[in-house]
């Protein structure tokens, strides 16, 4: 009988941890709003398909490798830097610079 007690509480323990969440993202202003971000998207994702394929039908393949490779060794850790700052400030991006930069004064002030 005790194990069911359990069973019970935890789904009701489960049922009100459901209604409390609260999205920490936030949501589109308008319908429009969305509707313009997602063309946007679209129409910049047909451009990068079609990028590569008409610099390669037109002798351009070597460019595009080039690029490729300047992408993976330029963009990537970029891309990998900006992840690590937004987990690691938890802010917008110029509170978290803020942060890192009053963390950096407080290291230097202890050396």
């Amino acid at each position: 009988m005790k194990s069911k007690n359990i069973e019970y509480d935890k789904r009701n323990e489960n049922k009100l941890m459901a209604e409390k969440r609260t999205s920490i993202h936030g949501q589109w202003s308008s319908r429009w709003a969305f509707i313009l971000a997602a063309t946007g998207s679209a129409v910049g994702l047909g451009n990068i398909w079609r990028f590569p394929y008409l610099t390669g039908e037109n002798g351009g393949g070597v460019f595009v490798m080039v690029y490729l490779v300047c992408v993976f060794m330029v963009g990537i850790p970029i891309l990998m830097a900006e992840v690590m700052l937004g987990r690691r400030g938890r802010q917008s991006p110029i509170n978290t610079m803020k942060a890192l930069a009053a963390d950096e004064k407080k290291v230097r002030a202890g050396r």
